[in-house]
């Protein structure tokens, strides 16, 4: 038998971004039916169901919970000088063991 917080940690799965995904899909559709169809408040469901008003708000904003999103990769400051450093790298190869820049 799982204790509740094991219960919990399957609900979620894990993204690079924010933390975590909601994943678990029936309790997505009953805090979906409460508030849109039943009418019920947003804030006694946050109560009722232990949620996070940003997760409540996700909720009711997707139908289904939203997939894995890739996030485009920003480019490192270091980016634009790795040809220099290959380079000298290289030339390191040639200099006598006791002078090189780098641990051989």
């Amino acid at each position: 038998m799982k204790t509740g917080t094991e219960n919990r940690a399957d609900q979620y799965r894990y993204s690079n971004q924010k933390g975590c995904v909601y994943i678990n899909l029936e309790q997505w559709a009953r805090v979906r039916r409460k508030v849109l169809v039943e009418g019920q408040s947003k804030r006694s469901v946050m109560a009722e169901e232990s949620l996070h008003w940003d997760t409540l708000q996700k909720m009711l904003s997707h139908s289904k919970p939203p997939g894995y999103r890739r996030v485009v990769k920003t480019s490192r400051k270091i980016d634009p000088h790795l040809d220099w450093i290959a380079k000298v790298l290289e030339s390191d190869r040639e200099m006598p063991r006791k002078q090189r820049q780098t641990a051989p």
